[in-house]
């Protein structure tokens, strides 16, 4: 039979074939840090999906600075966890890096109100961030011998909580800045403030946000969004209660504690049923309760925000 040398079309995918076979190993090594990042932001709602995780940092992108802050701070907390020989698995899955993503946000949001120059703003931010990758790592080999609970966002919660007792001058100037996001739409107020509360986990209370977040969360699973609606719930339930006796507090500010709590107890840890459905209620209207109670005993402090209760 005559020989027929191949096609133009066939030596283009042959030799796209080869390239791509070449090129694989160091678009693993490109890659690898990215997917670090995106499974970090997804932990914050107890997820490892780096989808989920991918459209989270989308959903940053409100807020370019905010983005821009959260992934450097990541990448940076990725590289030291190497040169310390940190758990590579804990690396992968998110749960070393999450606690350095909020608190990366937390350095984009409170110096928006500061007078640091450029240089210093991004110091800052590494110094930070060595401190929550550190913290969070002593914790998570000390929470689960010593008390028997994940630690979850506490190292967060230290490393906002010392911004926030360093320079509330900073804060307070923040919270008066226009963030610029889009306007909201016209939405009846509980939906609205449920959204708002899904943007706040972010540092982004805004009504398009809390949608790019529930889109996120609901490309994982609708159980665990059906989850947050149960615990949102009860902790509104448990707000309106309390502000029929008199008491007034920041109950609507607080949401993603109730919805953080019962997303985690009815849907993570938990093996999801109506039985969990009814924890996760629970759950959140508890979290209301310890709401409540930080608001008033730590009033004035700037901790009173932070998810204590959750």
């Amino acid at each position: 039979a005559a020989f027929c040398p191949p096609s133009p079309r066939e030596r283009a995918v042959a030799t796209a074939a080869a390239l791509a076979k070449t090129l694989h190993p160091h678009l693993e090594t490109l890659t690898a840090p990215l997917l670090e990042v995106a499974r970090a932001a997804s932990s914050i709602f107890l997820c490892g999906s780096w989808k989920t995780g991918a459209l989270l940092c989308a959903a940053l992108l409100f807020m370019p600075r905010y983005f821009a802050f959260a992934v450097s701070a990541c990448l940076l907390g990725s590289f030291i966890a190497k040169l310390l020989h940190l758990p590579a698995a804990m690396r992968r899955d998110g749960t070393l890096l999450y606690n350095v993503f909020l608190s990366a946000l937390a350095v984009a949001w409170i110096t928006r109100g500061s007078a640091l120059s450029f240089s210093a703003t991004w110091v800052m931010l590494g110094v930070v961030t060595v401190y929550t990758l550190l913290l969070s790592a002593a914790l998570w080999h000390w929470f689960p011998l010593r008390a028997g609970l994940p630690p979850l966002s506490v190292a967060f919660v230290v490393a906002f909580g010392t911004l926030l007792t360093f320079f509330p001058h900073w804060a307070a100037a923040t919270t008066l800045l226009d963030m610029g996001l889009p306007e909201e739409p016209a939405l009846p107020f509980v939906v609205t403030a449920f959204l708002r509360s899904m943007g706040t986990i972010l540092f982004l209370p805004n009504v398009w946000v809390g949608m790019a977040v529930t889109l996120a969360i609901l490309v994982w699973s609708r159980v665990a969004m059906i989850n947050a609606i149960a615990g949102y719930a009860g902790g509104i339930l448990i707000v309106k209660l309390l502000e029929a006796c008199g008491l007034h507090w920041l109950g609507w500010f607080a949401g993603h504690n109730y919805l953080l709590a019962g997303m985690a107890l009815g849907a993570i840890y938990f093996v999801p049923s109506w039985s969990s459905l009814a924890l996760a209620f629970v759950a959140g209207a508890v979290a209301a309760l310890h709401v409540a109670a930080v608001q008033h005993f730590l009033r004035g402090s700037g901790w009173e925000y932070l998810p204590l209760p959750y």
